[in-house]
């Protein structure tokens, strides 16, 4: 197997449990992911807050991985192309898309 090969299997594989982090969760189980995601879940926060008004704008998502911030992104009006190395992790971001 290739390195390429070897990459987009280890991302496909950890496509969905990568994309959860961003999911709250209740109960004592989401008490804990929400302290150990707090920042990945604030990074998309600040982020798309410094963004700002993204009305026809033009986002490129160079690694968009499940698709969280291009959809922010287009959520804030920008047309937005997201490509990544992972076929499971742009199907996420279809499905987030819709």
């Amino acid at each position: 197997m290739t390195d390429d090969r070897r990459v987009q299997a280890y991302f496909d594989a950890r496509a969905v449990p990568f994309d959860r982090v961003y999911e709250p969760v209740s109960g004592i189980r989401g008490g804990l992911e929400a302290w150990v995601y707090r920042r990945v879940r604030w990074s998309l926060d600040v982020t798309m807050a410094e963004l700002g008004d993204l009305s026809a704008k033009t986002v490129l998502d160079v690694g968009c991985g499940p698709g969280r911030y291009a959809v922010s992104a287009a959520e804030r009006g920008a047309y937005v192309v997201g490509i990544d190395f992972s076929p499971r992790m742009l199907a996420l971001a279809r499905e987030l898309a819709l």
